[in-house]
C-alpha cells in the first residue's frame, strides 16, 4: 500500500472523482498534443470574446463558446490523457460519465503539463543588480528592464 500523502502525481477532477494525471507517454501524446495545439487558440479566442462582451464566470463562460468539433476534441484529449493511469477506462465509459464541461476545460492546463507542453520546473528569473549608494552604503537595485 502506498502513502497517498507522499504521492505528488497531479490530478484532475472529473465527475466528482480525482483522476491521476502522470506524465504522458507517446501513446497519449499522439492524440493529446495535436488536439491541444488546435484547441488552445480557440479557447483563448473564446475567452477574449467573452471578455469583450463583458461576460463573467471563467470556465463556464468559456464552455458556452465550444462548438461540437471543439467539444469532441476536448473530450478526446481528456480521455486519452486519463488512459495513461487508467488503462482499463474505455471511451464508452468515459462518454457516459457525468462530466461538467467546465471540468473538461479546467483539465486543459494540467494535461498540457503532463504532455510536456508547459514546463513545471521553471526556475526563478535571475536578477541582475546595479549597486548604488543608499544612506552612504552600497545597495544593489534593479534598473528598469533588468528584472529578467
Amino acid at each position: 500500500m502506498t502513502d497517498s500523502r507522499c504521492d505528488t502525481t497531479p490530478t484532475v477532477t472529473l465527475a466528482g472523482r480525482e483522476w491521476a494525471l502522470p506524465k504522458l507517454a507517446p501513446r497519449q501524446n499522439r492524440v493529446v498534443v495535436p488536439a491541444l495545439l488546435a484547441l488552445v487558440p480557440k479557447i483563448l479566442r473564446a475567452r477574449d470574446d467573452a471578455d469583450a462582451a463583458g461576460a463573467k464566470g471563467g470556465f463556464p463562460s468559456l464552455a458556452r463558446y465550444l462548438d461540437t468539433e471543439s467539444y469532441d476534441a476536448l473530450a478526446g484529449l481528456v480521455f486519452a490523457a486519463l488512459t495513461r493511469a487508467n488503462s482499463s477506462l474505455t471511451r464508452e465509459d468515459f462518454d457516459d460519465m457525468a462530466i461538467d464541461t467546465f471540468e473538461l476545460v479546467a483539465a486543459v492546463v494540467p494535461i498540457a503539463r503532463a504532455a510536456g507542453l508547459l514546463r513545471t520546473d521553471v526556475p526563478p528569473p535571475v536578477l541582475r543588480t546595479t549597486p548604488h549608494l543608499v544612506r552612504g552604503r552600497l545597495s544593489p537595485t534593479l534598473r528598469a528592464g533588468e528584472e529578467t
